[in-house]
């Protein structure tokens, strides 16, 4: 299937005034970790602090 060249660069000029206008937000934070301990993440009533370790949450993806 063809699509008329006339079309395509419609379509490029559009997706390109789209792509120009969109900014972060002034207070985007770039440097925050991906991943997060999980607030609620509970410590296993069987963890071992001298067998198995410091006990850490479950790492998270960002919250939002």
């Amino acid at each position: 299937m063809c699509i008329p060249v006339h079309i395509c660069n419609l379509f490029k000029y559009k997706l390109l005034s789209l792509i120009s206008c969109c900014q972060k937000p002034e207070d985007w934070l770039d440097d925050e970790p991906e991943y997060v301990p999980d607030p609620n993440g509970v410590k296993p009533d069987d963890w071992d602090e001298e067998e198995d370790g410091e006990w850490e949450a479950p790492q998270v993806g960002e919250l939002i």
